[in-house]
Order: structure tokens, then C-alpha cells, then sequence
């Protein structure tokens, strides 16, 4: 599979990627004690989840692919993430 194959996968990846901030920030009110070193491997899980049901509900990607799109997902969502907080100087 090439790069450009992945990339073309990720089936709406950069609106997973919004939807996957949101989840994320969600998690992070829910749970005030986790550690912030854990929330990019919370990110790239719910970026595999959101793939995957992308995937089987929205046929947006085929199922075999869906792991690695939400891998994308979840590193887009962690770079949007901490980009945006450099913007705003926390």
C-alpha cells in the first residue's frame, strides 16, 4: 500500500480529526486526573475507533484499512490539538 493510498483512506480524515478533538477534550473533563503525557495515545485510540465505525457504518474506507486511518486520525487530532494551544500561549 502506498502513501498515497493511505492517505486517500482516511475517508473525511480531517472532519475524524475535529470529531476526535472533541471526544478527546470530552475525555479530559470527564476524567480531570488523568495524565495530559496519556492523551495522544487516548487520541490515536479514539481516532481508531471513529475510523473503524467510519468504516463499517459509512462504508467511508474499507474495514482493513480503517486501523491505520485512525492512526492518521488520531496523530491529526494531536497536532490540531497542541497547535491550537501554541496559538493561544497556554
Amino acid at each position: 500500500m502506498t502513501l498515497d493510498e493511505i492517505v486517500g483512506l482516511t475517508g473525511g480524515g480531517s472532519a475524524l480529526a475535529l470529531l476526535t478533538v472533541g471526544v478527546v477534550e470530552a475525555i479530559k473533563r470527564a476524567f480531570p486526573a488523568l495524565d495530559p503525557r496519556w492523551i495522544p495515545l487516548v487520541a490515536i485510540a479514539v481516532g481508531v475507533v471513529l475510523a473503524t465505525m467510519n468504516a463499517a457504518l459509512l462504508r467511508g474506507m474499507p474495514l482493513e484499512a480503517a486501523p491505520f486511518a485512525g492512526i492518521a486520525v488520531g496523530l491529526m487530532a494531536v497536532g490540531l490539538f497542541s497547535g491550537q494551544r501554541a496559538v493561544r500561549g497556554r
